[in-house]
C-alpha cells in the first residue's frame, strides 16, 4: 500500500516539475475565440478605466496638499497672524512639496506607460475581432475608421495635464518663499 502511495506523489511531483518547466497554452476552440476575445478586451477595457481613475485619484491628491499648504501659508502670512515661518520651516515644506510633485510625477509616468499599453492592447483585440477589415460587420466599409487604430497614441494626455500640477507646485513655492 505504501509502495503504491509512494509512486503516485513520484508521478505527482514528477507532474508538477513538468508544467512549471514548461507550461502549456491551450488555444481556445475556433467556436469559442470570439467569445474568448470579447472577455479579454471587456478585461482591458475595465483596466483602462481603473488606470484613468487611479490617474484622477493622484492629480486631486497631490493638488488639494498643495493647495491646503499654500492656503496654510497665505494665512499665516497675514497681518497680525500670531505664527510666522521661520527659515528652516520654509525650506522644509519647500522640499515636501517638491518631493509630492516628483512622486506624483513618477506615479503618473507609469500610469501613462499602463494607459498606453492597455490601448495597444485593446486594439490588438479590435484587429482581432475584426473591427477594421473592410464589409466584415457592414456593406461599404469597415465598423471602425483606420484613424481609431491610433487610440494608443492619444495616451500623452495623461502626462500632459501634470504639468498643471508641476504648475501649482512652483506657484506654491513662490507663496512659501515669497512671504
Amino acid at each position: 500500500m505504501a509502495d503504491k502511495s509512494s509512486r503516485e506523489s513520484d508521478l505527482d511531483d514528477r507532474l508538477a516539475k513538468l508544467l512549471l518547466a514548461k507550461p502549456v497554452a491551450i488555444p481556445p476552440k475556433p467556436e469559442d475565440l470570439a467569445a474568448t476575445l470579447r472577455e479579454v478586451y471587456r478585461k482591458h477595457s475595465t483596466a483602462l478605466a481603473e488606470i484613468n481613475a487611479e490617474y484622477q485619484k493622484t492629480m486631486m491628491m497631490v493638488l488639494g496638499i498643495i493647495g491646503a499648504g499654500a492656503t496654510l501659508i497665505a494665512s499665516l502670512a497675514s497681518p497680525g497672524a500670531r505664527l510666522q515661518l521661520g527659515t528652516a520651516a520654509r525650506i522644509g515644506l519647500g522640499v515636501a512639496a517638491v518631493a509630492l510633485v516628483v512622486v506624483g510625477w513618477l506615479n503618473t509616468e507609469w500610469l501613462h506607460r499602463a494607459d498606453r499599453d492597455t490601448r495597444l492592447l485593446l486594439v490588438q483585440c479590435e484587429k482581432a475581432l475584426g473591427l477594421y477589415e473592410e464589409k466584415l460587420y457592414l456593406d461599404r466599409e469597415s465598423l471602425y475608421p483606420r484613424a481609431y487604430a491610433d487610440f494608443a497614441a492619444k495616451a500623452n494626455w495623461m502626462m500632459g495635464r501634470y504639468w498643471v500640477v508641476v504648475a501649482a507646485g512652483v506657484g506654491f513655492l513662490v507663496v512659501l518663499f515669497g512671504v
